[in-house]
């Protein structure tokens, strides 16, 4: 049974194991993704770029061969023991369109994520 992720985020994070590159103050780090939202992902990977570091994400979806991929400007978020987590300020539209279908196709309550992503426009709150 999958884990619903209770939390009081504004959007879903789904757990799926996706191959990704985060390119940071001219270093490369990468790794394998544990939970991807609209909002950012958590990966495993080295731990090496400080909380704050303006960074661009690469995650590929279906390996890199498949030339889906979602696209990325963020910053790391947090580090732990285990990898880090990079919060998403801006996505392309194709990396965003990948990324719904990535989130809608994981998530234990795709009706959830559905609405979630409906109440949004892009990464923002409709008002």
């Amino acid at each position: 049974m999958q884990d619903a992720w209770k939390h009081s985020r504004e959007f879903t994070r789904c757990k799926t194991a996706l191959e990704v590159e985060i390119i940071a103050a001219e270093r490369h780090v990468a790794g394998e993704t544990r939970d991807v939202s609209l909002a950012g992902i958590y990966f495993y990977g080295e731990r090496s770029l400080p909380a704050g570091t303006p960074c661009r994400v690469t995650i590929f979806v279906g390996g890199r061969e498949s030339g889906a991929r979602i696209e990325a400007s963020g910053r790391i978020a947090r580090v732990d023991a285990h990898g880090m987590a990079v919060a998403f300020d801006a996505l392309d539209l194709d990396g965003y369109q990948h990324l719904k279908q990535v989130v809608l196709l994981n998530a234990a309550d795709p009706d959830q994520a559905a609405g979630e992503i409906e109440q949004h426009v892009g990464l923002r709150r409709r008002d």
